[in-house]
């Protein structure tokens, strides 16, 4: 028997966890010509993604 609703808490409590991990802090990375490439997370669900200087936005699940 499948337990759906305890699939979903566990869901959710994994995505909490997550999301506590990836904000706070720039992860930088770079791209494949070099170039210096950051995201930031906020806990409202908004990555921020910084390149060449220039700061690009976006919510969590496109919305």
């Amino acid at each position: 028997a499948s337990n759906t609703h305890l699939a979903r808490v566990r869901r959710k409590a994994r995505e909490a966890i997550a999301l506590r991990r990836l904000c706070g802090v720039d992860w930088v990375g770079k791209m494949e010509n070099g170039v210096e490439k950051r995201y930031c997370f906020s806990q409202e669900g908004e990555m921020a993604m910084t390149v060449v200087g220039h700061t690009l936005k976006a919510l969590a699940g496109g919305t």
